[in-house]
């Protein structure tokens, strides 16, 4: 599994109507979202702010798992939330 499908899922986007450079863009987007969880996550980036690193606690691998949790369970509450509104 790549970075990119859990969020795909969670967007709910139909790739294979999309024209092709709207899908370029939006799984670049989307690797620079991961990127950008995981240097706030694992590297500190906003530690000047209050968000210290894990890098003590979590390897890189954890710090994408979790990522790959939080997408899946808002992808799956996102589920719910569409189907209880039909």
């Amino acid at each position: 599994m790549s970075i990119v499908d859990p969020i795909v899922t969670f967007l709910n986007l139909k790739f294979e109507t999309a024209i092709c450079p709207l899908r370029t863009l939006v799984k670049i987007f989307l690797i620079l979202l991961f990127e950008l969880f995981k240097e706030i996550v694992y590297e500190g980036i906003l530690s000047e702010n209050g968000m210290s690193s894990f890098s003590d606690v979590l390897s890189e691998n954890d710090v994408e798992s979790i990522y790959h949790y939080i997408v899946k369970t808002a992808s799956v509450d996102r589920q719910i939330q569409l189907e209880q509104n039909n």
